[in-house]
């Protein structure tokens, strides 16, 4: 869990930092509209953390991160296609819904795994793994925009195989946890 909250945290806030500039680079948007994208980013992670708490609650919230961070780290690795103002509406939507539940989730889950009498202390520790990547992340994203030729697409690349490395960290704590129904009936033999 750790590792993986750090990989995820080295790409998530790219795009809060870049969408502005990119907006305004590659779709020739005005710098109000890469304010707009931001807000849009903003509004649905909100809408994010609502409903995918919910879907939580019915489909597990092992199941429901996993989705998130691969909802997130798929429409940032679709991010240098949306050249347009319509389909960067539609990429800060996605990404925003995806990266609220990421935020919103990982309390509950903390719980779950370790109870909640210790939570405090359990989320103090587990939110040291952010540092780094808080940290450092939007400034490796910089050095490898500028050191490819101010290129979004490798930034995005970056960001969004971050957080894919994210994903599958969390798929093997998933099924370390919640094995699949498989592994129990072949235990059973």
């Amino acid at each position: 869990m750790y590792v993986a909250a750090m990989a995820m945290t080295f790409g998530f806030l790219l795009p809060f930092y870049y969408l502005p500039l990119y907006a305004r680079e590659v779709a020739d948007l005005s710098p109000q509209d890469g304010a707009i994208l931001v807000a849009i980013v903003n509004a649905c992670s909100a809408i994010g953390r609502v409903v995918l708490g919910f879907a939580a609650d019915h489909v597990g919230r092992m199941n429901s991160l996993c989705l998130c961070v691969f909802g997130g780290a798929l429409s940032v690795l679709l991010w240098p296609l949306c050249t347009t103002y319509p389909t960067l509406v539609v990429f800060a939507a996605c990404y925003g819904f995806f990266g609220g539940g990421f935020v919103s989730l990982m309390p509950v889950i903390l719980a779950d795994f370790w109870g909640t009498e210790r939570l405090a202390g359990t989320i103090g520790l587990f939110l040291t793994s952010n540092v780094l990547g808080y940290f450092f992340g939007v400034t490796l994203g910089a050095k490898i925009y500028e050191e490819s030729g101010n290129s979004f697409t490798f930034a995005a690349l970056y960001s969004g195989g971050m957080m894919m490395v994210a994903f599958f960290g969390y798929l093997v704590v998933k099924f370390i946890r919640q094995p699949p129904l498989w592994c129990s009936l072949c235990k059973k033999k």
